[in-house]
């Protein structure tokens, strides 16, 4: 597991992608409307194979964050 916090400053379509270390994306995590405010989402991440990956939180604005995980089994 790994837990993502972000924060929305006002209403907005957000989208939480996986991408592998050679830009591929692997699983589009979520994709829906939030309310302004704080969040915390637990990303089970038993189904990734071992490696490096980074997480893309986007919204209609663009890019916000990347959080670079990495998997080992």
């Amino acid at each position: 597991m790994t837990d993502i916090t972000f924060s929305i400053p006002s209403k907005r379509k957000v989208a939480l992608e996986i991408f592998d270390i050679k830009g591929s994306k692997v699983l589009k995590v979520f994709e829906r409307d939030f309310d302004k405010g704080i969040y915390k989402y637990s990303l089970d991440t038993k189904y990734l194979k071992s490696g490096v990956y980074l997480l893309v939180l986007k919204s209609d604005i663009g890019e916000k964050d990347r959080k670079k995980i990495e998997i080992l089994r």
